[in-house]
């Protein structure tokens, strides 16, 4: 759903969601994670009158059954203070507050009043898959069943990681998303290819390469790795 604050103004647009879908009157954090996956969050900035709103993008599963929940900041009222809690989000305002970034931060400016701010860099957060999935930009992963398959993210920034070690012998198939490519060492997978390794211990880290759609093994990797 989408509610312009800067139409309607600051205020209507947060009762309107409030009404629509009630959330606690603060801004969504990592432990937010009984929604379902696309959830809005609005929070209205009481001292600055601004409002924020919030899409539930991604809950990870962390080691010990920990959840963790991702909400990227989707829209807001321009003007006051804006504030960004997270690593990913794009406003308007006069001025801007960061808080989180777990990753890193990249800034771009896009125009003479909007600020776009993506985590590329640091050290990646660390998750567990025995089921296939789809991996999120700085996250390494633990590969711990059988025949697991990992997609790529979509689209990613340049400078975006992505980590795994496989725990299991088993087949685990990296896919590459649509456009993109793999590279290891001296092997370039073809576009939308895959690289596939079978032995436990088996890691590899990639940096993704914006200027040639790829991702690029930054480090050494461990093991056999094929490509196709």
């Amino acid at each position: 759903m989408t509610i312009n604050p800067n139409v309607i103004g600051a205020t209507q647009a947060y009762q309107a969601l409030q009404t629509i879908c009630p959330k606690p009157a603060r801004r969504p954090t990592a432990s937010d994670t009984s929604y379902d996956l696309l959830s809005d969050w609005a929070y209205l900035d009481p001292v600055n009158s601004v409002y924020e709103l919030y899409t539930l993008v991604n809950i990870e599963l962390l080691s010990g059954g920990v959840k963790q929940a991702t909400w990227q900041l989707t829209a807001s009222s321009s003007g006051g203070i804006v504030t960004i809690d997270g690593d990913t989000g794009s406003v308007t305002g006069s001025v801007v507050n960061l808080h989180g970034g777990t990753t890193g931060f990249t800034f771009v400016a896009t125009d003479a009043t909007t600020l776009t701010m993506q985590g590329t860099s640091g050290t990646p957060q660390w998750a567990s898959r025995a089921v296939s999935f789809v991996a999120v930009v700085n996250t390494g992963y633990f590969i711990s069943a059988a025949s697991v398959i990992a997609t790529l993210p979509a689209a990613p920034a340049n400078g975006s990681k992505v980590e795994f070690i496989m725990q299991f012998a088993s087949t685990f198939t990296i896919q590459a998303n649509t456009g993109q490519s793999i590279n290891i060492g001296p092997a370039l997978s073809s576009v939308a290819g895959t690289a596939v390794s079978t032995a436990k211990g088996d890691s590899v880290g990639f940096v993704f390469d914006i200027a040639t759609s790829t991702w690029w093994a930054y480090a050494a990797p461990e093991g056999s790795w094929s490509t196709t």
